[in-house]
């Protein structure tokens, strides 16, 4: 990759108007050439940059002090030329220029080189070789530098542009709203701007049978593919060149990595899905169910209350989501022994009360004392330990015991 087209230096000439005082290499044509010296016309001073159709320019404006010239001074202009579609930024060589303007200026006698017709001066040839050695000196220490800068330009763009596309996917991924045929479709856009020849750059996407393609798509010999198995099914991506170019190492790993996002994505969101349908049904059955179902969080806080578990302690779902179960149920008697046996039941799963039915109180909303049986779950989510209580009021079994108790004593 060759960033720097020409290097020329104009001068403007009382006589001949601006021409083209030196220039290298003979890489531009002479229709080219012509246009560079109307950069002087430019009302501009100092640095500057022009686009022409096929070209682009920066430019440095050079006063040489001449004591022979009108104003005593030499009109110069020293460009640096490269192709319009370089990816250098033509602004990191300022200092380049202002380096050879340093030297051009503070070159002794420099203005001797000079033809100058107005006073019929005839330049020497030895200064001309002077100014000549530095300007082509001047070039061979810039070329492999402005070359290397316009890989390094281009690599780092091309690099800004796998970093685009990974974050519009990622912004695709996390979007709730995004169904899978929709994160796939805008998949297919990202693709194009992310390598190297976009405006040739076509993709498709095959996943569970349904083929997705951008505008315009052909089937070519330049083509590469990444295929990936999701819980059964197949995920193709193909990116193809419509003319012949070469795919870079770098995109074949981009299109990998979009290959593996979309995988763990899909993943994802079916296992996502399983467990909806799996807290649906949960939900379905525990809404209907005759006790109170009750699920604590690893921090004692209440995260599910079913519909018998408004009933019976009168405290809506609302109300109750996010409070501490022992601080709001248990009578006050009971909180200190609720705390240790807590804090040992978080780290480990275990606790006196697991796996067993208790009869105990409870506090309902109205702070009525309640007899109530109580049978305690531990089940881990998430790597912490959450708590499902089923609760069931007794007060009537009670009632009729109490009652029994008083009939028995009563015949004896």
């Amino acid at each position: 990759m060759k960033a720097l087209k020409a290097l020329t230096l104009c001068r403007f000439d009382p006589v001949l108007g601006t021409v083209i005082f030196l220039k290298t290499p003979d890489s531009m044509s002479q229709e080219e050439l012509d246009k560079i010296p109307s950069l002087m016309a430019i009302p501009a001073e100092g640095f500057f940059i022009h686009t022409f159709k096929t070209f682009k320019t920066a430019n440095l404006f050079i006063k040489l002090p001449n004591p022979i010239a009108r104003g005593r001074v030499e009109k110069f202009l020293i460009s640096i030329i490269t192709e319009i579609n370089s990816a250098l930024d033509l602004t990191i060589v300022k200092d380049f220029l202002e380096n050879f303007s340093h030297d051009f200026r503070n070159l002794e006698d420099a203005y001797k080189g000079l033809d100058i017709e107005s006073k019929g001066y005839k330049g020497e040839i030895e200064k001309l070789n002077q100014i000549k050695n530095l300007f082509y000196s001047f070039f061979k220490t810039i070329k492999p530098a402005i070359d290397a800068l316009e890989i390094s330009e281009h690599n780092l763009k091309e690099r800004v542009k796998e970093l685009t596309c990974l974050y519009g996917l990622s912004e695709l991924i996390d979007d709730p709203k995004n169904s899978v045929e929709d994160i796939l479709q805008k998949t297919l856009e990202l693709i194009p701007p992310a390598w190297q020849f976009p405006e040739i750059t076509c993709a498709k996407i095959i996943y569970n049978n349904i083929e997705y393609e951008t505008e315009g798509f052909n089937d070519t010999p330049w083509t590469q593919m990444v295929i990936k198995e999701i819980s059964g099914n197949i995920l193709s991506i193909q990116v193809n060149y419509l003319e012949e170019k070469p795919f870079l190492k770098e995109e074949e790993a981009l299109l990998q990595d979009i290959g593996n996002r979309l995988k763990i994505s899909f993943e994802q969101k079916k296992t996502e899905q399983k467990l909806k349908d799996s807290e649906e049904k949960y939900r379905t059955i525990t809404s209907s169910a005759l006790d109170a179902i009750i699920q604590i969080d690893d921090k004692g806080l209440i995260i599910y209350w079913n519909k018998a578990a408004e009933f019976i302690f009168g405290y809506k779902m609302d109300e109750i989501l996010g409070k501490n179960f022992h601080d709001l149920i248990s009578p006050k008697r009971y909180h200190e022994a609720h705390k240790k046996g807590f804090a040992h039941f978080k780290t480990t799963g275990e606790g006196a009360a697991i796996g067993k039915t208790l009869e105990l109180a409870a506090i309902t909303k109205e702070n009525k004392e309640i007899p109530i049986s109580k049978s305690i779950s531990a089940v881990k989510i998430k790597d912490k330990w959450n708590s499902i209580a089923i609760i069931r009021d007794i007060t009537e079994q009670k009632e009729t015991e109490q009652k029994l108790k008083e009939n028995l004593e009563n015949s004896s």
